[in-house]
């Protein structure tokens, strides 16, 4: 049993930009080495010690799930997310001040996998790593800058404490920041996000229920080309013209009304008009096959405001 797999670490890396619990990425390196057959791996527990000079520090028990399938002679790179608090960052930090090297104890518990649909666990190892001290000195000053941007959102005393309690000191300033928001004299905004809040569970439904090509990309275009048309026949409803006829023939009204008006021309513009009318059919009707990115969804609204800048002024 053993010798059917091997696992080694393939690196750790620092993870940058978390706030609420400062942490480091172990990539797990996977070997298969059964003669000739694949295996699915689950699973491991492992438990992670730091070891700076002659002081040791436990990092606690750490659990990477996942299902790849492995090949014969073939290997799988996972990566295991580990959280840490500060305070833990500063002991480390202190034994490698001393020109200690920073080194990583990784104990292999338990773990499983699947050979033939059948059930095998993962033999008890021990894996090491060491970060040399100048690494950890980077690590560690990335950590700090992060450490007193949260000292200044949410105060010292939590900053040093766990992830967790870091993470409910974050809701309770956002929830405080959020009331305070929403019962200021700006009614109108509380209003907006009253309005608009059932559109956005709309998109959100969508996107989970049948797919990603329902997003907020995909919304904004189908409104700003959807408006055309709507903006087309207000303005014809203004000058005193019938909104009859097909949609080329409309716009076609339209520019003679306006140059006989204002004597001014919107030709090139008109042409443009005709070109998104063409683009609403296919993002209304076939948008599962013609996905809308942010670009795109930018140029359409884009148009419809120059649409109305031209028309209303």
């Amino acid at each position: 049993m053993a010798h059917d797999l091997e696992i080694t670490i393939e690196g750790i890396e620092q993870i940058r930009g978390i706030l609420a619990s400062p942490q480091i990425k172990i990539k797990f390196k996977i070997l298969n080495k059964l003669k000739d057959i694949d295996f699915i791996f689950e699973n491991i527990n492992y438990d992670l010690k730091i070891i700076t000079g002659i002081s040791t520090i436990n990092c606690g028990t750490n659990f990477l799930f996942a299902r790849p399938k492995i090949d014969y002679k073939e290997y799988a790179i996972l990566e295991s997310n580990v959280k840490w608090n500060y305070s833990i960052i500063m002991a480390i930090n202190s034994n490698a001040l001393s020109k200690h090297d920073v080194f990583f104890k990784i104990k292999i518990l338990n773990g499983t996998f699947y050979v033939n649909n059948q059930l095998k666990y993962v033999p008890p190892s021990e894996i090491n790593l060491t970060i040399p001290q100048s690494d950890w000195n980077q690590w560690y000053r990335n950590w700090m800058d992060e450490y007193y941007n949260l000292k200044l959102l949410i105060g010292e005393e939590i900053a040093s404490s766990t992830a967790n309690e870091i993470g409910i000191a974050f809701a309770e300033r956002f929830k405080k920041d959020l009331e305070m928001f929403l019962s200021s004299e700006l009614t109108s905004t509380k209003q907006f996000l009253n309005n608009y809040s059932k559109i956005i569970d709309l998109i959100e439904y969508t996107k989970i229920k049948i797919g990603s090509f329902i997003n907020e990309s995909w919304a904004l275009a189908v409104l700003s080309t959807s408006l055309l048309e709507n903006l087309i026949n207000l303005k014809l409803d203004e000058l005193g013209e019938d909104t009859k006829g097909s949609f080329t023939d409309r716009v076609s009204k339209l520019s003679e009304k306006i140059k006989e008006i204002d004597g001014k021309s919107i030709s090139s513009l008109s042409i443009e008009m005709r070109e998104n009318y063409t683009a609403r059919t296919i993002i209304s009707h076939a948008s599962h096959k013609n996905q809308i990115d942010q670009t795109l969804a930018g140029k359409y609204l884009r148009f419809i405001k120059k649409v109305i800048e031209n028309l209303w002024g």
